[in-house]
């Protein structure tokens, strides 16, 4: 299958690990799929123009966690934007500095799932069995 992520969430996230989970009401997100990795992931940055605010933060969330695992001065950079960016100006202002980090995510995110894929997932997902339990809680 082909994959065509419209948000930075799922340009670094599913997209490339191959999730195909489906959200169900009262029980929680993605609890029901599979892993099935596409044979081509196609990431159309031109997606990122009409992106609103909080979808952009969805997607650097999901960049901070790959650079807390695996890279310090990454994870330096994005964090130091936590509190003061605006990530829809920033696309417009310095396209060539998101596009490195976006690059650098997938290809740091496709390097731990070809490694396992099943270890790869497990080492990608910390963190998301308290967000999961927390999002169910509060009927997210």
């Amino acid at each position: 299958w082909l994959a065509i992520p419209t948000t930075l969430l799922s340009m670094v996230g599913s997209g490339v690990g191959g999730q195909t989970g489906l959200d169900v009401p009262g029980y929680g997100r993605n609890v029901i799929g599979a892993v099935w990795h596409p044979e081509k992931i196609l990431v159309d940055l031109r997606f990122l123009d009409t992106l609103p605010e909080h979808l952009w933060m969805e997607g650097w969330s999901e960049m901070l966690k790959l650079s807390i695992i695996s890279n310090k001065g990454m994870f330096e950079d994005l964090e130091g934007l936590s509190s003061k960016a605006c990530w829809s100006i920033m696309w417009r202002q310095a396209p060539d500095q998101i596009e490195r980090w976006i690059h650098w995510s997938i290809h740091q995110r496709a390097t731990i799932i070809s490694s396992d894929s099943n270890e790869g997932h497990g080492f990608l997902d910390f963190g998301q069995t308290i967000g999961r339990a927390l999002e169910l809680h509060l009927h997210m």
